[in-house]
């Protein structure tokens, strides 16, 4: 009878560990045990994809929010491994245009999303002494946004001095990379940005961003090369210090709205 309880009591205890072990591997393998259930049952895609699908991330959008526009795009099979897939990160997603594949895994995606050599950019060239109306149109045919938009835009709107009456001068002339995300105000804010760091960076007063900025440009629009740039500011600023007229063709001309520093006589005349 002895003998029948120990053996009863080997068998629970072996019994015993068998479960232990097979509870510890199951949690030590949970997840790709649930990775294979969820692609057998085809809650998710367990390859790279086909195809190309571009998947738009919004700015300030939550980790829901683009788990379901990767399954919507077809990008991903659903909603839960793809969410997971994003809460297991501690990347940073940047708003944008991303080039992805139909039928992806879920962590496949969110990797591709982390990678910026995914992301769509577009290049817009700004040149040195492009008005905003030029500029406008420019990225207006590079980004689909409508002119309008940007024209709505004021001085204020974007932060600019007090004494801007417009946007001339104040965007900084750079290649930009904008996407679809991007709106005018956006655009223009990130330009006017770029312009504070760089007169930041040459140390020039906040302050005076709006007297620099229009000395600058009169200095630009009539001088013929950088030499020429410093004795040209000095006679400037000798004559308003001595209440002169600045007798400059660049302001005429911006006033006619050309494209040229020379002037007539009869447009000098113009009050």
């Amino acid at each position: 009878m002895s003998s029948t309880k120990a053996f009863l009591r080997r068998r629970i205890a072996l019994a015993l560990i068998v479960f232990l072990v097979l509870g510890v591997g199951a949690f030590v393998a949970k997840d790709p045990l649930r990775s294979w259930y969820e692609v057998a049952t085809g809650a998710d895609f367990s390859g790279p994809g086909t195809g190309t699908v571009v998947v738009t991330v919004q700015q300030g959008e939550s980790g829901e929010e683009i788990a379901r526009s990767l399954v919507r795009g077809g990008v991903t099979a659903s909603f839960a491994p793809t969410y997971r897939a994003l809460l297991g990160t501690n990347g940073i997603f940047y708003p944008g245009d991303f080039n992805l594949r139909k039928g992806m895994s879920a962590q496949l995606a969110v990797e591709a999303l982390l990678d910026s050599s995914n992301r769509i950019e577009n290049t817009a060239i700004i040149k040195e002494g492009s008005r905003a109306s030029q500029i406008f149109e420019i990225l207006s045919e590079t980004y689909g946004v409508p002119v309008a938009d940007f024209e709505q835009i004021e001085p204020k709107d974007i932060g600019l001095p007090k004494g801007a009456v417009n946007l001339d001068g104040y965007l900084f002339p750079a290649t930009y990379s904008f996407s679809s995300t991007d709106t005018a105000m956006s655009m223009l804010t990130a330009m006017w940005k770029r312009m504070q760091q760089e007169l930041s960076a040459l140390n020039v007063p906040s302050g005076r961003y709006h007297e620099i900025l229009n000395m600058a440009a009169l200095v630009q629009r009539e001088g013929r090369s950088p030499e020429q740039f410093s004795k040209m500011a000095r006679t400037f600023y000798n004559r308003l210090e001595s209440g002169m007229l600045l007798q400059s063709d660049a302001t005429v001309s911006y006033a006619l709205g050309t494209s040229t520093f020379l002037t007539s006589a009869a447009q000098r005349a113009n009050d």
